[in-house]
């Protein structure tokens, strides 16, 4: 009789491959989506109390809505996948945090100011923005 660990050993082993070729395209898409966002943010995006607000008709509401479910929907399935990196190859961390900053809940925008106020994550930004000739961030 199998019990479930023997189960998850059986599925895992069986799966090396494809899981192994996830967690090297997770990893190379990170590496080109994370500067994108970096360079694309303007340079005062942190210097605001929240995130500003936009005018918009009912259609741009309309489809920025359905936009923002799918950007949550990806963000909590890069969410599980990095949990689940974390037990297995490849970059469970990084995911994570890829999911995270997708996922839109109360208190996000104050959570990532205080991230980028951290002197090695500020320092690591700035460095990726310099590189694409974009101004520093400007932190309160």
């Amino acid at each position: 009789m199998l019990t479930s660990l023997d189960t998850f050993v059986k599925i895992f082993s069986d799966n090396l491959v494809l899981i192994t070729a996830l967690s090297f395209i997770t990893f190379l898409g990170s590496l080109v989506i994370l500067p994108i966002i970096i360079i694309r943010l303007p340079n005062d995006y942190f210097q605001h109390r929240k995130r500003p607000e936009q005018n918009q008709t009912a259609l741009v509401q309309a489809i920025r809505l359905c936009l923002i479910v799918m950007k949550n929907c990806t963000g909590c399935l890069f969410l599980v996948s990095g949990f689940l990196l974390l037990f297995l190859p490849g970059q469970g961390l990084l995911i994570m945090v890829i999911g995270i900053s997708l996922i839109d809940f109360p208190g996000k925008y104050c959570l990532q100011k205080n991230l980028v106020r951290r002197p090695s994550v500020e320092k690591s930004l700035n460095w990726i923005r310099k590189k694409y000739k974009r101004p520093p961030f400007v932190l309160p």
